[in-house]
């Protein structure tokens, strides 16, 4: 059942969020089109256009990498709370195999962004050697520092990081949507905001206790100031352990409010 969600949920989501690579890559090719153009002609009225279309082509750039967040907010709403929400809340299932395939897919939208955003970039510029100088520019690293199994724990760890932050920082704003508009009848928004702010608060004091544990245990300190290579690399790798945990267990009680708001206080008026 769980993969039938998972699939429920790219059918729903991907015709929009397709679109939007296909306009961005189209756009990107666009652009080449136009700079080659631009190149070869004195044309003042070309170069205006080429001017107002470089400032649309950057405006679609931060639209379409803010759409991997906002896009899946607006789908758990429609989802869950509007007309779709009643059909959604009936399914035979329970509330959080649907949270869960939720997740699923949001990831899969940012790791598809993270694929088609600098390659749109490229396609823009003509120019493919951003993704060589990456590689030669991690391998130099690499090489310097010495790649061994701590050091692919690093890059392992943070990158988990990243994706573990995007998921948590969206389950704040859904997490804060359920709960102003199923534990209350009128100001529904109002209420959502001000959990939102709470929300930011509690974490904001948490992490403040996290990152004075950590000071406490002077691990900051120990890799700074570490001549050894290998002691850095590890306490950096703790640290990384550390944050890591402490978002994937944010990110589960975000979920685990959620879906304990749907199955106690579903309120759909």
């Amino acid at each position: 059942m769980f993969s039938k969600l998972v699939k429920n949920e790219f059918v729903n989501r991907w015709k929009s969020i397709l679109s939007i690579y296909g306009a961005l890559l189209g756009a990107s090719l666009l652009m080449l089109i136009m700079t080659k153009i631009y190149q070869g002609t004195s044309s003042n009225f070309f170069q205006m256009l080429y001017g107002l279309y470089a400032f649309l082509y950057v405006l679609l750039l931060l639209i379409s990498f803010a759409s991997v967040f906002f896009l899946p907010l607006a789908d758990f709403r429609k989802r869950f709370f509007k007309d779709q929400g009643y059909l959604t809340h009936t399914l035979p299932v329970k509330t959080s195999t649907l949270l869960m395939s939720r997740m699923v897919c949001d990831l899969s939208m940012l790791l598809g962004m993270a694929i088609v955003y600098p390659l749109s970039i490229c396609i823009a510029a003509g120019n493919f050697d951003f993704f060589t100088a990456v590689g030669e520019v991690c391998g130099e690293l690499f090489e310097m520092i010495g790649f061994d199994a701590s050091v692919g724990l690093t890059v392992l760890l943070t990158l988990l990081l990243m994706l573990v932050a995007y998921l948590y920082n969206l389950w704040v704003f859904n997490c804060s949507y359920a709960m102003g508009h199923c534990l209350f009848r009128k100001g529904k928004r109002i209420m959502s905001v001000v959990i939102f702010l709470a929300i930011l608060l509690v974490s904001s004091l948490v992490s403040s206790a996290v990152s004075n544990a950590l000071q406490d245990a002077d691990l900051t300190g120990t890799m700074v100031a570490s001549s050894h290579y290998s002691v850095a690399i590890s306490t950096l790798n703790t640290i990384l352990l550390i944050w890591t945990l402490f978002m994937i267990v944010g990110t589960g009680v975000l979920v685990a409010v959620t879906n304990w708001v749907f199955r106690k206080h579903l309120n759909l008026d």
